[in-house]
């Protein structure tokens, strides 16, 4: 390993950092300016986890919360816990399918999704599908994932109780925790990341969290 070449992105400063997305040695200001905008950044990469952590302490509340009409109280957090862990957990598992998802892409079928219930909560059938088709697979697997609990749910209890508005407060919750993270990057992940580290028990047991009620 010879970290003293030449940095082949700038091609001016030495490579200082190992960059796996770019299979060299780069500089360190390469690695802060390319990092997940001209270079595909893997989870792995050490300076790409601590520069998510540094940016979360950064990170100041936004001044206004995303769909502020809606109101996502702790008490419904509580209440609907494990239903938003399964919705996370489909953002992972569809990021995870090699489709090359990003957080631009997590936060558009999210925004589509919120708007599609609050169509339904005003009592009309219309849904605001997202641009492109790895954007729309994504909707499909999150409204097949609401008919799954639904059904799962009325299989051990014989009645469904997981509402249009409790859905729509869910994605809500997601909206607005995706909010808290930058959105400046072409190709950036992190609130993929975020999901991973917020929910690591869900990623290693999936089939504990598609059953309503455990």
């Amino acid at each position: 390993m010879n970290s003293s070449m030449q940095c082949p992105l700038c091609k001016e400063r030495s490579g200082k950092r190992h960059c796996p997305g770019v299979r060299a040695y780069i500089c360190t200001l390469c690695c802060g300016r390319e990092r997940e905008v001209s270079i595909d950044c893997p989870y792995e990469c050490p300076h790409l986890r601590d520069a998510y952590r540094n940016e979360e302490l950064r990170a100041e509340p936004p001044e206004k919360p995303a769909f502020p009409e809606h109101e996502v109280s702790d008490a419904f957090l509580d209440e609907h816990a494990p239903f938003i862990t399964g919705l996370a957990l489909t953002l992972l598992d569809y990021a995870r399918d090699g489709s090359g998802v990003r957080d631009d892409d997590l936060r558009a079928v999210i925004d589509s999704q919120v708007r599609t219930y609050q169509t339904l909560a005003s009592g009309l059938v219309y849904e605001t599908l997202p641009d492109g088709q790895l954007r729309v697979g994504l909707y499909r697997r999150i409204q097949q994932f609401v008919e799954d609990w639904r059904k799962n749910q009325a299989q051990q209890t014989g009645i469904t109780t997981l509402r249009d508005g409790d859905v729509l407060r869910s994605l809500v919750f997601l909206a607005r925790m995706a909010q808290r993270l930058p959105a400046n990057r072409p190709r950036g992940r992190s609130f993929l990341a975020f999901l991973r580290r917020a929910f690591p028990a869900a990623a290693r047991q999936r089939q504990n969290l598609v059953v309503p009620g455990r």
